[in-house]
């Protein structure tokens, strides 16, 4: 098997047993076993294991959704595409629901400024910032918004929502999600 499919088959085993059993649970070994390769391929490919949660996070719950939209499903109404967004955010977030949790809970994530629970909303931010860029270029928003305060005001809201929805729920009863993501991009857009 070559480094590519081992390091992949490494990361998709890694992301179920986190997923189903947490991380304090899950160790190289049981990795490893499920992979059918030795610790020390494991070890090899990845360093440690909190490198090996953070990378399998990163690889197969954010990103590769945010990716394709931005380069395939852009339809450049920028109501459509802000909602589109949040709606993508929310299911992703909520799928990963445990293991995001998980990580909330860890306190060896905290400290970690490669967390993907930081590397996520940096990397979306940027895209944003581009989108929200070419946008007022074409003149749908104001020369004078401030596009980076606009996008962490709609990463923010987004994870607050999600928060709230899951962690919280007593705060949004009286309304659905859908609801509160359309009211706050129409605020947003005006």
């Amino acid at each position: 098997m070559a480094k590519k499919d081992t390091s992949k088959l490494i990361l998709e085993v890694a992301i179920n047993l986190f997923s189903q059993k947490g991380y304090d649970s899950i160790t190289i070994k049981d990795v490893a076993n499920e992979a059918n390769v030795s610790e020390m391929t494991v070890f090899r490919h990845f360093g440690n294991k909190l490198n090996l949660f953070n990378k399998s996070f990163t690889e197969y719950i954010y990103i590769p959704q945010f990716k394709y939209f931005f380069e395939n499903n852009l339809t450049y109404n920028l109501k459509d595409d802000l909602l589109k967004i949040s709606q993508i955010y929310q299911k992703t977030m909520e799928n990963n629901k445990k293991i995001i949790s998980i990580e909330l809970k860890n306190n060896e994530f905290i400290p970690n400024s490669k967390s993907p629970l930081e590397i996520f909303p940096l990397t979306l931010k940027k895209e944003l910032i581009n989108y929200l860029l070419e946008m007022q270029n074409k003149g749908f928003i104001s020369q004078k918004r401030n596009l980076e305060a606009l996008a962490g005001n709609f990463l923010s809201i987004n994870f607050g929502l999600f928060f709230n929805v899951n962690f919280l729920p007593e705060l949004l009863k009286y309304n659905s999600l859908e609801n509160y993501l359309e009211d706050y991009i129409d605020s947003f857009i005006n």
